[in-house]
């Protein structure tokens, strides 16, 4: 048959034509010394046409040079353009030989369309087997990172503990003296007094619960807040309260709309330091623009949810950002850790709920998602029940 004293005239000729084509394409990108034995192996593959493509002794070829390409990072295109630039290496050499040796040309389109269908196998191989090996490299790469970040939590978490045990003494001693006070006030000034020892107390409880939380976050552990049945307007209400004297001294208007009221089963103290976290990061965002400075808390509520939003007319958040808002150690504030929003995530995620956000220049909105009648709702009614 024509083909194979074709071939067996021709393969070097093809061969070295190919790697001209590659030079020409990509000058200087490739070694045409190292090319030249998977050329040889390549070509095979493909003027083969006999031997069905998987079954072909040299099909591993493509798995390897695939592997090798996707750790490299060599652009799938130059790989693809490759077996491209194959077909015009063999079609220029079949039609040189067909004119020379007078052949009739129907003898010949038969075999290119075989050729054609062999590089098309080729590539479609190709494209998979390259997905295949970057995805695992993108997999890996993204372990590594994780694991980055796990050697720096873990290491956060040992500075926590020490720090931890450092701070929790001095406020036990501020929570004893705190009742001493309360013991020794005068009846007379109970009143007057009370509402003031309450918030300081509050404060107390807010403080002692973020250290905890930011120990939970760290090591994965610790000790964890108790789920109890709470009026979420009541929650809102308190964290306003705390949050007045900031909003008041840096001129900022507040404005609350809330839409009725529900209980949840939540970790309320976490669910407060949430809200105070996402309000304190407006009043941040806020130092950057002019007046009028405003923050809009609203809550409402569908057939399954509950949400509370907590909106400013800040700067918004830098597009950069937006993917990795929630990651730990991401901030956009140039002396942030990066902790809170991802403390807020996992704290929403541990009460069956969500927080998210939309941002955009003079707006941005996060929003806290509860679930009515998710597990927390359950160990409600079964509070209920045993009630």
């Amino acid at each position: 048959m024509w083909f194979q004293a074709f071939i067996d005239q021709h393969q070097e000729t093809i061969i070295q034509g190919w790697l001209e084509k590659i030079e020409s394409e990509f000058p200087g990108l490739y070694n045409l010394i190292d090319l030249y034995p998977n050329g040889k192996k390549y070509f095979r593959l493909l003027v083969d046409k006999h031997i069905p493509l998987a079954q072909h002794p040299l099909f591993d070829t493509i798995s390897i040079m695939c592997k090798y390409h996707a750790e490299r990072g060599t652009p799938v295109e130059h790989i693809l353009h490759s077996s491209h630039l194959w077909r015009a290496a063999l079609l220029e050499n079949i039609w040189s030989y067909v004119h020379i040796n007078r052949m009739d040309q129907d003898l010949v389109w038969d075999v290119i369309s075989i050729l054609d269908a062999r590089i098309d196998e080729v590539q479609r191989t190709i494209c998979r087997l390259y997905w295949d090996y970057a995805q695992r490299i993108i997999s890996q790469k993204q372990r590594k990172i994780e694991e980055l970040h796990n050697d720096r939590l873990s290491l956060l978490g040992k500075m926590a503990a020490s720090m931890a045990h450092e701070i929790k003494n001095p406020l036990f001693a501020i929570e004893g003296f705190l009742k001493l006070i309360r013991s020794e006030l005068p009846c007379s000034s109970h009143a007057k007094i009370n509402s003031y020892m309450d918030v300081v107390e509050k404060e107390f409880e807010g403080l002692y619960g973020q250290i905890t939380s930011f120990l939970s976050f760290s090591k994965n552990s610790g000790t964890e807040e108790s789920y109890m049945e709470c009026s979420m307007s009541e929650i809102i209400d308190q964290v306003m309260r705390l949050i007045q004297p900031r909003t008041v001294n840096e001129k900022v208007v507040c404005v609350k709309k809330v839409e009725g009221d529900v209980n949840l089963i939540v970790q309320r103290v976490a669910i407060q330091q949430v809200l105070s976290n996402l309000i304190n990061n407006s009043l941040d965002a806020l130092k950057f623009v002019d007046d009028p400075k405003r923050i809009t808390i609203c809550s409402w509520e569908d057939l399954d949810h509950y949400y509370i939003s907590v909106s400013d007319n800040g700067p918004g958040i830098p597009e950069e950002l937006e993917g990795s808002i929630f990651e730990p150690f991401v901030t956009g504030k140039k002396h942030g850790t990066g902790l809170g929003l991802a403390i807020c995530k996992q704290i929403m995620e541990k009460n069956e709920g969500n927080l998210s956000f939309s941002s955009r220049k003079g707006e941005t909105v996060f929003t806290l998602t509860f679930v009515k009648n998710g597990r927390l709702g359950l160990l409600k009614r079964d509070i209920a029940l045993s009630s």
